[in-house]
């Protein structure tokens, strides 16, 4: 009687996707507060304080090199620190 209710909770169990793969572990969280988010910051604050002689470097060459001296060395940090997910690496 059992049996057939077991095999058909089996099989949908091995039907349905897994979330558990979609969220960060809490040791994963734990990790990106405690040590990647703060290196993030300072990661941050350091292509800050590089973009102004990157800029004015690239002010001969043009504004696509700003922009990519401003992508690369402040808007990636920032959106690496700031804007993803907690865990998400």
């Amino acid at each position: 009687m059992y049996r057939p209710l077991a095999i058909a909770i089996a099989i949908l169990m091995l039907a349905s996707p897994s979330f558990a793969a979609d969220s960060p572990s809490l040791a994963d969280k734990t990790l990106d507060a405690a040590v990647f988010r703060p290196l993030g910051a300072v990661s941050t604050l350091i292509g800050s304080i590089l973009f102004v002689p990157a800029a004015l470097f690239s002010l001969p060459i043009g504004k696509d090199a700003r922009e990519e001296a401003w992508d690369t060395l402040v808007q990636g940090q920032w959106d690496n620190t700031f804007t993803r997910k907690l865990g998400e690496f």
